[in-house]
């Protein structure tokens, strides 16, 4: 069930991603090697498109994890 909410609940802007991706003091590379996908996805994620599916999971789970400080 937390998966699901996870795929349908509503993103940050583009540039609040960005903003706690810094703020957290990770590099896109870092982000996409701890959630596993390339740094050029995290780069289209902060800039033009949402991802998909279990990426999207891992994602908004890495989001909330650098909103709470426990990245």
């Amino acid at each position: 069930m937390a998966n699901r909410r996870l795929k349908t609940d509503p993103l940050p802007t583009f540039d609040e991603r960005r903003q706690l991706r810094e703020a957290a003091g990770l590099s896109q590379a870092d982000l996409a090697f701890a959630i596993g996908v390339s740094p050029s996805a995290v780069h289209t994620w902060e800039t033009k498109r949402e991802p998909k599916g279990l990426q999207r999971v891992a994602y908004v789970k890495a989001l909330r994890d650098m909103e709470e400080g426990t990245t």
